[in-house]
């Protein structure tokens, strides 16, 4: 009985220490995903130019607020410091994600990952290890940001790999995965429901992928 006890304790401490650390890794992949959501909303096109209207804006107030006490003066030229840091930081970021978009699109992998969609050929193992190699080469975090907001198959992320080299319909996606057309779209579908929610499609899935 005594033996049978300790058992049942063990069984019991392994399952709410499951649940424990289940539940961090939730909590962790839920704070890399709001804080991939807020750098993708810093760099947007939008972001930036709401950025420069301020900037503007505390440029009037600078040239109106001669008379202010010299405190008031040092807050908006400090206010404007922090906005052009924030709008040069965010340009960069920009200009970084293009040269890496340029050098994708004229790689040798992205050619023949696209070659070989136009010949109806599915991706091999060592195929698959050439595209993650690549991806990875040019973007280090990308596996570590995909597995961080949730937990996927090898499918699914072999779906994300080709979203992020980017240029392919559902269809030729489909063919390099040896899958159906209805079987990628629900796959897209899954995705987009883990990493943005059920209230959007997949073409918002895919331009959350490709700057990560």
């Amino acid at each position: 009985m005594c033996t049978l006890g300790l058992v049942v304790v063990m069984v019991v401490w392994l399952y709410f220490r499951h649940l424990q650390v289940s539940r961090r890794q939730a909590k962790e992949r839920e704070l890399r995903w709001i804080s991939l959501q807020h750098d993708m909303q810093e760099v947007s096109e939008a972001s930036i130019k709401e950025k420069e209207r301020k900037i503007a804006m505390l440029e009037v107030e600078l040239e109106e607020a001669k008379e202010q006490s010299e405190e008031q003066l040092a807050q908006l030229v400090q206010q404007k410091k922090q906005l052009e840091l924030l709008v040069s930081m965010a340009n960069q970021k920009r200009e970084m994600s293009d040269a890496t978009k340029k050098r994708i699109v004229t790689s040798e992998v992205y050619a023949n990952v696209h070659r070989m969609a136009k010949e109806n050929r599915i991706l091999s193992c060592s195929d698959w290890e050439m595209v993650d190699s690549f991806v990875r080469e040019l973007v280090p975090n990308f596996n570590n940001d995909i597995y961080c907001i949730s937990e996927i198959s090898e499918q699914d992320y072999r779906l994300c790999l080709l979203m992020r080299l980017g240029g392919l319909s559902g269809k030729e996606m489909a063919i390099l995965l040896g899958r159906t057309d209805g079987a990628v779209s629900k796959a897209k579908r899954k995705l987009q429901e883990r990493f943005l929610g059920g209230d959007h499609d997949n073409k918002n899935l895919e331009n959350f992928i490709l700057p990560l």
